[in-house]
């Protein structure tokens, strides 16, 4: 089961119109005496929490990162587990990295983006955190560690992968050492066993002894007792009051974050804090996050560790001795105590994290320097800036595509539909009206969303195609989402679609509140259902156009295996609401991006199949604001450098799948195939793409 994200995504409008609600009509306590965080959060600090919740503070912009992520879940004799994949290296081991609580599988982004392309990260969700449901048999980290190792094996086809985890993960990946030495080629820990206090015939120094009993502090104790007694109690309190929830966990991040409440969250900032309750909040995970207090009796009982440990001592944790660490893992081949990055270490600092994974994974594997990890203060909205330095090359020859719409729409070019094959005609249909700079792509106030199951989501497109297969069927293009199957049977048109080549779209970007502009080239997937990646050519969220535009560009592998995920946010000198021109480069094993000329990104990998290019506006919240909502595309110039024979080849292909679906090619009319063109209920739509179906004032 593979998708772009959880269908938990994204959050319904009335889901956050209620929590706005709660977040308004909020009894706030009284502050006792004196102004510390000797009696929990201050409320001076509760109330600018809530103040930023309220206003400024963006979940969608964040739902939209956690979106654009490669999740997938496998099924374990404890739930179906969530994991999170970014693809790297393939000659490289993968890491398997393990949350705590109150954290999520999101937290370790900031560890992904560090690592960047050196190593694989599957980070998963441990049973009732996030987007894994509870477990249907009690919380034990040994049982935990077996699924995950069945992941990484079974599920991932890994043969051997390095372990690291936090908190209540840091157990279980002790688990995964201790039960797959042949598997696990090495461990990183920074929160280090405390297993030696119940190990049988060890004795404890008195250093030690000190060490662990000042971990057992009674006044920063009683969240774990009331959360291991009376979860269901805590859970019914925190569940229904979102000010609640968000006083118990931001307390535990300033308290066990660098430097405790003193700094209150130290290297993390407010938006940080509300990004981690959101998602507790939303999933509803709270008191199923609990379990991991309440039922748990084998964090300290697992195997003698004699895999290669790199051991990184958090700074909550600072006084941990060597000797205790000697005595649960056996090949110690680096001691060290961090300066910075406390009980949340890889969310704190990530680069240090990531350092001593390649540092880790150089040792164990006896190879030369790894790739430097890339540098990631933070991650989370963090840019490349676009400078002059690198221009693009110019054209050497004619484009075979040059479309600035004056004619109005060419049905010779494009399909005025978002992924028809996936939902019905009426609500794949593109709202848009020939303008004199071009076409404009609207969102209307009574525009449907484009599929019940992902509201509220409204999409205008235009693509150069469309490939399905039968109705009920799981082939089509861009199956980017979990159980995608055929509503709308589409004939197979290939109006244009370059296996490489250059593509240039000149564009307006709106600035209406929840939308997204964006442009994509995406396997057509009618050879192979592996033929699936997806070039950005950008995506440009509405908030992020100004002086500056902020824009996520890159790679995403989606079902196919031969390319990882790459992608980037990167910040332009430009003005997006303006016409500027973007220009993608594939082929060869390489993929250029760039903005006016500049190259903004390379990266070293390309699709090398057809592709189809979809520019869209999406409406990604509920409806607000003023409409139309609309974004204008000025122009687009195609180079198709695909080699004849393959493209003879990829026009006149013989299916093999028994789907049996009719061949279009290049400059076909698709609207002389209407007949084959099926709903679930075999009731021929209107054409798909014809201007005079689309009820708009200036089209041809």
């Amino acid at each position: 089961m593979t998708t772009s994200a959880p269908s938990f995504f994204p959050v319904p409008a009335p889901e956050l119109d209620d929590l706005r609600r709660r977040l308004v009509a909020a009894r706030l306590p009284a502050q006792t005496p004196g102004d510390d965080w000797s009696r929990g959060i201050p409320l001076r600090v509760l109330e600018r929490l809530r103040d930023r919740w309220l206003n400024g503070y963006d979940w969608r912009a964040y739902e939209r990162r956690l979106m654009s992520e490669r999740h997938d879940a496998f099924a374990s004799d404890i739930c179906p587990l969530h994991y999170l994949r970014r693809v790297g290296d393939d000659a490289a081991l993968p890491v398997n990295v393990i949350h705590g609580w109150p954290y999520s599988y999101a937290q370790f982004l900031p560890l992904a983006d560090a690592v960047g392309q050196a190593h694989t990260i599957v980070a998963p969700s441990l049973p009732g955190f996030g987007h894994s449901p509870a477990a249907s048999v009690a919380f034990s980290a040994e049982r935990i560690a077996r699924a995950f190792h069945l992941l990484m094996t079974e599920k991932l086809g890994y043969e051997r992968y390095l372990v690291y985890g936090e908190d209540m993960g840091a157990p279980v990946a002790d688990w995964m050492a201790g039960l797959y030495p042949d598997a696990v080629a090495g461990i990183v820990a920074t929160h280090p066993s405390f297993s030696a206090q119940k190990r049988d015939g060890v004795v404890l120094t008195d250093a030690e002894r000190d060490f662990l009993a000042s971990t057992r502090d009674s006044a920063e104790s009683g969240y774990a007792h009331q959360q291991g007694t009376r979860p269901d109690t805590l859970a019914a309190a925190l569940q229904d009051s979102p000010v609640g929830l968000l006083a118990w966990i931001a307390e535990k991040i300033a308290a066990w974050s660098d430097g405790g409440v003193a700094t209150e969250f130290a290297n993390l900032d407010d938006d940080d804090v509300l990004d981690l309750v959101s998602l507790y909040w939303h999933t509803r995970s709270i008191g199923t996050s609990f379990r991991g207090y309440a039922e748990p009796d084998d964090l300290d009982d697992h195997p003698l560790i004699t895999v290669p440990a790199s051991i990184l001592i958090n700074t909550h944790e600072r006084g941990y001795p060597r000797s205790l660490a000697e005595k649960s893992y056996t090949d110690i081949r680096s001691f060290e105590r961090l300066g910075s990055g406390g009980h949340f270490t890889a969310w704190e600092n990530p680069d240090a994290v990531a350092a001593a994974i390649a540092e880790h994974a150089r040792r164990v594997t006896g190879g030369g320097p790894l790739p430097a990890p890339r540098t990631c203060r933070r991650p989370v909205g963090a840019s490349r800036i676009m400078t002059a330095s690198d221009r693009l090359p110019d054209p050497t020859r004619a484009p075979d595509v040059v479309d600035d719409f004056r004619d109005g729409l060419d049905p010779e070019l494009w399909v005025a539909e978002y992924l028809p094959q996936w939902t019905t005609p009426e609500r794949a249909r593109a709202r848009y009206g020939v303008v004199d700079a071009g076409v404009e792509l609207r969102i209307d106030a009574d525009q449907p969303d484009w599929r019940p199951e992902d509201a509220p989501l409204r999409v205008s497109n235009l693509q150069t195609g469309t490939f399905s297969g039968r109705v009920g069927s799981d082939r089509g293009t861009h199956r980017h989402r979990d159980g995608l199957r055929v509503r709308t049977e589409t004939p197979e048109r290939l109006l244009f679609a370059p296996s490489h080549g250059r593509i240039e779209v000149t564009l307006s970007a709106g600035t209406d509140a929840g939308t997204m502009v964006a442009a994509w080239l995406v396997g057509t997937e009618h050879r192979r259902p592996e033929e699936s990646g997806e070039i950005c050519l950008f995506e440009i969220d509405a908030d992020a156009v100004g002086g500056s535009t902020r824009a996520r560009v890159g790679i995403k592998a989606h079902h196919d295996p031969s390319l990882r995920t790459d992608m980037a946010e990167v910040t332009v000198p430009i003005d997006a609401s303006r016409p500027h021109t973007w220009t993608v480069i594939w082929g060869d094993g390489e993929t250029v991006i760039g903005c006016e000329g500049v190259v903004v990104r390379r990266i070293a990998q390309a699709p090398e199949y057809p592709m189809f290019l979809l520019i869209d506006l999406f409406e990604i919240g509920g409806p607000g604001g003023t409409y139309p909502k609309s974004a204008t595309i000025h122009r687009v110039r195609g180079w198709d450098d695909t080699d004849p024979v393959e493209r003879a080849v990829s026009v006149a292909h013989e299916v093999v799948d028994g789907e049996g679906v009719q061949t279009l090619g290049y400059g076909t009319h698709a609207g002389q195939h209407e007949g084959d063109h099926k709903t679930e209920d075999h009731h021929p739509p209107a054409l798909a793409h014809a201007p005079q179906e689309n009820g708009n004032a200036h089209q041809r």
